[in-house]
């Protein structure tokens, strides 16, 4: 009965609402109007795939809502293809953001925009993908997608499951997200505490898994773990590194680096802004007057260079921040004083010594880390400042912060094949 009033209230009420937002707001906004007219496109795609289906057994669907998201989901995709090359694989992403970033990922035989989720169109898209198989990405599961699934005997396994701790504090949002996930074959957790939530809902087929990034992280890292291209920058300094920052983060750790080095220690700062917007840029340079932009600095990188005593470097560009890591003595990870700390994977599997700011309740690997002595939680400029003073002259803490953050990421390694292994499964 629960499960018939909600299907009827969500497509009477909720999707007409949000077909009306979509639609309305493409008169008014790009990203609407492309998400629009994405999903228009989407249905042009399955007559070419028509061909690539007829030569192969089943037909899997990856979903996942943005860049991040896809980010997940492609060492699953990469190990299905070397473990089964001819099944074609469809991957629909809903944001606009990251549909452009991933369009020409080779590894997939189409990269669509998810269709809205309506009763109808669902059931068309399921029905003309040849869909055999279900893969999701953390949370961007929808309701009729799921029921429709569920309707056609289809497996639908989640990835990376997350769920908000709030999504089983009172009794009507439990009921939904039991019932959501009720129509689940297996559901892949990037951690203990999103198990624990998702077997309070009463579901049984949860397994406490790791993020499948790790194995993208782990590779990428080791391409560029002896990478010397930055290393004129170190200028034989402890190299400090803020990543992916807000403006929050640099008032605790401007004031801390500038206090350390008035003591004499010679600290190389490269500032990291998660976004490098001109404001931003500008904004840091007047609160760093001696800071040089790093697209200034790259025709001029050799071991010749010459930048000073305390060189302040402000990256000025995207992609730049896990060739970086690689000369860093020490990171934080910027986020941790808005809602979240972002992801400390790309540091540790460098084995850094990491910090951040104390909002990390929604990162299990930030938790992990912490409880584990890899990870230093910031609270004042006060903190920050005994954090780089320990890596300065306490070189047993530091090498075991190092060892503790590294052998954290190498012991997930592995995880993408093992998920790859159970979709193939289901499809016997």
């Amino acid at each position: 009965m629960a499960r018939y009033i909600i299907t009827l209230f969500y497509n009477i009420v909720v999707i007409p609402i949000l077909s009306v937002v979509l639609y309305v707001g493409a008169f008014f906004s790009a990203k609407f109007r492309a998400r629009a007219q994405g999903i228009a496109n989407t249905w042009r795609h399955f007559d070419s795939l028509k061909h690539t289906q007829n030569s192969s057994r089943h037909t899997i669907w990856f979903h996942a809502a943005s860049a991040g998201e896809f980010e997940q989901i492609k060492p699953v995709i990469e190990h299905i293809r070397s473990l089964r090359s001819t099944i074609t694989i469809i991957a629909t992403l809903y944001s606009v953001s990251g549909y452009n970033a991933h369009r020409e990922y080779p590894h997939c035989d189409a990269i669509l925009f998810l269709p809205q989720d309506t009763w109808w169109s669902v059931r068309r898209f399921i029905r003309e993908a040849r869909i055999d198989c279900a893969v999701f990405s953390r949370y961007d599961l929808w309701w009729n997608m799921a029921s429709a699934l569920s309707e056609h005997a289809i497996p639908l396994i989640m990835i990376n499951a997350t769920l908000n701790p709030k999504s089983v504090q009172n009794r009507l949002s439990k009921l939904y997200h039991t019932l959501l996930y009720q129509h689940c074959t297996a559901i892949y957790t990037a951690g203990e505490r999103d198990a624990l939530l998702f077997r309070a809902l009463g579901l049984s087929k949860v397994h406490s898994s790791a993020d499948t990034r790790v194995d993208r992280i782990i590779d990428r890292v080791n391409a560029h773990r002896n990478d010397i291209h930055y290393t004129p920058l170190k200028q034989n300094n402890f190299t400090l590194i803020i990543g992916s920052s807000w403006g929050a983060d640099e008032e605790y750790i401007l004031p801390a680096v500038q206090a350390l080095r008035l003591q004499g220690f010679r600290i190389t700062l490269i500032i990291v802004p998660h976004e490098p917007t001109e404001s931003h840029i500008t904004s840091l340079e007047k609160k760093l007057p001696n800071a040089q932009r790093l697209s200034r600095l790259e025709a001029l990188l050799s071991p010749s260079l010459n930048l000073g005593n305390e060189p302040t470097i402000i990256v000025d560009s995207i992609g730049k921040l896990l060739r970086l890591y690689a000369i860093a003595d020490g990171a934080y990870i910027g986020g941790g004083f808005g809602f979240c700390v972002h992801s400390v994977l790309e540091p540790a599997g460098y084995g850094i010594a990491l910090a951040c700011g104390p909002n990390i309740e929604l990162a299990q690997d930030a938790i992990a880390l912490s409880q584990a002595d890899a990870l230093r939680i910031i609270h004042t400029t006060h903190d920050v400042q005994e954090w780089l003073l320990m890596l300065l002259t306490e070189p047993k803490k530091k090498a075991r912060a190092e060892k503790t953050a590294l052998a954290y990421v190498q012991s997930k390694h592995g995880i993408s094949h093992t998920i790859a292994q159970e979709i193939l499964f289901q499809l016997r």
